[in-house]
């Protein structure tokens, strides 16, 4: 297994990118608030900037929820968060989820950002067949990352 970084985030477990695929630029992300006409929380914009677009080796948070990517903002290849945010603007209305990762099968995680659940972690099971495919996976951003275990 080739591993090409170590990174840390703040006084958060540090995460080993094992596949670096198109990162997030600061200038993406400035760009992707100003389309979205607001601020994302801070804990959002440092795991895109950092993990954007990476794989990491602590990809398992528990036996029903496990990591395949980081979303990058942009890509040819694969689901980004841009896209992933103008589907739920298309299906809600509005943006109450910010999607920072998929699962082996796509389904996202997500913070939300609605009121009464903010920076909770959800994961979307959109092809569940549920009418609300939106579980319920950890109180905070953080406590997710530091709750991430290695597969192996």
């Amino acid at each position: 297994m080739n591993l090409l970084k170590v990174l840390i985030i703040n006084d958060m477990q540090e995460l080993t990118i094992e596949i670096q695929g198109k990162k997030v630029t600061l200038e993406e992300l400035t760009s992707f608030e100003k389309e979205l006409d607001m601020t994302l929380p801070d804990i959002y914009k440092e795991v895109l900037l950092k993990y954007g677009g990476s794989r990491v080796k602590e990809n398992t948070y528990s036996s029903k929820a496990s990591i395949s990517f980081f979303l990058s903002l942009s890509s040819k290849r694969n689901a980004t968060a841009k896209n992933i945010i103008e589907t739920y603007k298309e299906e809600y209305g509005a943006a109450l989820w910010l999607p920072f990762a998929t699962d082996s099968g796509g389904w996202v995680f997500n913070i939300s950002i609605a009121k009464d659940t903010y920076g909770q972690v959800w994961i979307d099971k959109f092809d569940s067949g549920d009418s609300d495919p939106f579980e319920y996976v950890s109180p905070s951003l953080e406590e997710f990352i530091d709750s991430l275990k290695s597969s192996e």
